[in-house]
């Protein structure tokens, strides 16, 4: 008998959004940021409204905003494409986004950082 854990999963029987959907979300995007642009509405007067709603700020939207500003800065939509000289350059937008909003500045995790966070506050891994 084999000795291995076994799991079982259940799905959930949901539809996926179809073509048609996707198309219409892409429509709807488009036709508001084009609205926007046309009545001068920009990113900050979008940014500045979102205070009244309570959405916590998750690692995603984050992500967001450095999609955000790397598409402004690059014309590019995903960070694969990006040199290293990019990512330099919108990182020092996004953190001074961050830094001015919260007053933290928010260092760029290097590969020393990232092996020591794997101790604890006695030397020993985690």
């Amino acid at each position: 008998m084999d000795t291995a854990e076994r799991h079982t999963v259940k799905y959930i029987d949901m539809e996926i959004r179809t073509q048609q959907q996707n198309r219409a979300l892409h429509k709807l995007f488009n036709d508001i940021s084009n609205h926007c642009i046309e009545h001068g509405i920009d990113q900050k007067t979008v940014l500045d409204s979102l205070k009244s709603y309570e959405v916590s700020t998750s690692p995603q939207f984050v992500k967001e905003v450095w999609r955000v500003i790397m598409h402004t800065l690059t014309g590019k939509t995903s960070t694969t494409e990006m040199t290293t000289k990019e990512i330099d350059q919108v990182y020092d937008v996004f953190n001074k986004f961050w830094s001015e909003l919260t007053g933290e500045h928010f260092v760029f995790p290097n590969i020393q950082d990232l092996l020591l966070a794997q101790y604890d506050d006695h030397g020993n891994l985690s």
